[in-house]
């Protein structure tokens, strides 16, 4: 009955529920899903406000600085984080998360610019999606193959390999990522 009062009491709601849910008033599970992606989105805005009133950025760029000065060694630090934090949420979220921090360390200290930035992100995160132990993409694909999990990342091996060594050439050969868009002029 609650679904029911919180779609009566918006219209909009209400249709929306009936058109993603084939007519079928009693189950409007993909506007609920639709609907926590949009407070995903809000919550990350807010977060985003907190993290520059808290000055965040600055303070963990001040932190990875009395780490090393060294540009090389701090774009290593970023792409080892971004590659654990791939391996435990899932990379619609992390990007929400962590682009209003990492984004002005990666192009204010660190010189990226900001597609190339872009690009690295979403590699680094997108490797996270087929890595144990949340692996959102390697579990799912397990399940539709029937195959254990052990034994696909067993033979991912090689190619989480190939796809670090990816990483870090389009980390730090930025041509590769910018090269294409710089020839077309868009850049």
């Amino acid at each position: 009955m609650p679904i029911v009062q919180k779609y009566l009491l918006n219209p909009a709601r209400a249709e929306t529920a009936m058109c993603h849910s084939g007519g079928n008033f009693t189950s409007p599970t993909a506007v609920l899903t639709e609907e926590t992606g949009d407070v995903a989105v809000v919550k990350s805005g807010a977060f985003s406000y907190v993290m520059s009133y808290l000055k965040v950025p600055q303070n963990l760029t001040t932190w990875l600085l009395s780490l090393t000065s060294d540009k090389i060694l701090l774009t290593l630090l970023l792409l080892v984080m971004m590659l654990i934090l791939g391996c435990f949420m899932d990379m619609g979220i992390l990007i929400l998360l962590t682009t209003p921090i990492l984004y002005p360390i990666a192009t204010g200290v660190l010189g990226f610019n900001p597609y190339h930035f872009g690009v690295v992100l979403v590699l680094a995160y997108g490797i996270g999606l087929c890595t144990p132990p949340v692996g959102t993409s390697l579990f799912i694909g397990c399940s539709i193959a029937k195959t254990p999990v052990e034994k696909v990342v067993k033979g991912f091996m090689p190619f989480y390999l190939s796809m670090v060594i990816m990483l870090l050439l389009l980390t730090f050969i930025p041509a590769l990522s910018l090269g294409l868009p710089r020839l077309l002029g868009l850049l």
